[in-house]
């Protein structure tokens, strides 16, 4: 063999080996981002953060931002929906290696929430949008372009904050921001008028209390109390509910509570419901209703007994609040 012909050879060989050793490290980066495509659409903080690069600062990060949204258990559904029909694609000829360092493009195909959004009448609910979402035959796409780093031989999601992942789920700020599961907020006037209409309501039943801080109206008939406590300050109500219902879901938690109850709390507005007895905490005995927050107000809406009497007149109360029932 001539040396031109050495020399050429050897070229050739260089250069399949190089070609084969990116083919080989491109296959594993594409690895590690369908491993993470597969975790958005999982939407679990633990097994996002596992293929961060820092795992511990990406676990608070995505854990903060999930449990904002998580107590709202109606448009959780609506969340859950729009992920579990979700695709995606990675861009396999745009994937960039370089050293250390990777690049990789995602498509993700999501149902047009925004478009069945407008479709919707107003005064829509949470259940309403996901039928509508149900229904719907359009799409969108989000776009994401990652960078990755090799870290200990294994290709991890270089994403400071966390900024690229929650910038996926904008969508969820997006619905929460149209209102839906937010709770309409009365005046005292106004419970009063749905109270005479809905529940045959006496004035004589009627009875207020005025305070530095904070205003009562309370109704009481023998079988349906309301309770309306209105607050000079919006904080001050949200904390007496948060410490309320956090305590609550404790109990739900721990196995205390026998019955039936749902509940929700977005950070503005939020409420309880319930049939059943708690043995341990802020009921002891049985309850039928619930407790909610709208801007300054509380309102807590109850049966005082197990008669299906009782329970129509707090089911139609509420019904007319336009409040979550069970």
């Amino acid at each position: 063999m001539n040396k031109k012909k050495a020399v050429s050879m050897l070229l050739i060989t260089s250069m399949v080996m190089s070609m084969t050793g990116c083919s080989g490290t491109k296959k594993k980066v594409i690895a590690a981002a369908d491993e993470y495509a597969k975790a958005i659409l999982e939407a679990d903080a633990g097994d996002l953060a596992d293929l961060m690069e820092d795992e511990d600062e990406a676990e608070e990060y995505l854990e903060e931002f999930f449990d904002k949204y998580a107590d709202d258990k109606e448009l959780q559904e609506v969340y859950d929906f729009i992920l579990e029909n979700a695709t995606y694609k990675i861009d396999k000829k745009a994937v960039g290696v370089s050293d250390k360092k990777a690049t990789v493009r995602i498509t993700y195909t999501i149902v047009d929430y925004m478009t069945a959004c407008e479709e919707l009448d107003d005064g829509a609910e949470a259940e309403d949008l996901l039928d509508e979402l149900e229904n719907t035959e359009d799409t969108t796409t989000i776009i994401q372009k990652l960078d990755l780093k090799l870290v200990n031989d294994e290709w991890k999601i270089a994403d400071d904050n966390c900024e690229d992942t929650i910038e996926f789920y904008e969508f969820y700020q997006d619905i929460s921001d149209m209102g839906f599961g937010k709770l309409k907020a009365y005046t005292a006037e106004e419970i009063e008028d749905i109270l005479i209409d809905v529940a045959g309501a006496s004035h004589s039943n009627f009875y207020t209390y005025d305070m530095t801080d904070l205003e009562t109206l309370y109704y009481y008939d023998g079988s349906l109390s309301v309770d309306m406590q209105i607050y000079s300050d919006c904080d001050d109500a949200l904390e007496d509910f948060e410490d309320l219902y956090y305590e609550m879901i404790d109990e739900f938690d721990a196995g205390n509570f026998d019955g039936e109850y749902s509940y929700g709390f977005d950070g503005e507005s939020g409420y309880v419901v319930v049939d059943g007895t708690l043995y341990d905490g802020y009921w002891n005995e049985y309850s039928y209703g619930g407790i909610y927050l709208t801007e300054n107000t509380i309102i807590i809406v109850s049966a005082d007994s197990n008669s299906s009497s009782a329970k129509t007149d707090v089911d139609a109360v509420i019904t007319a609040l336009g409040y979550p029932t069970l």
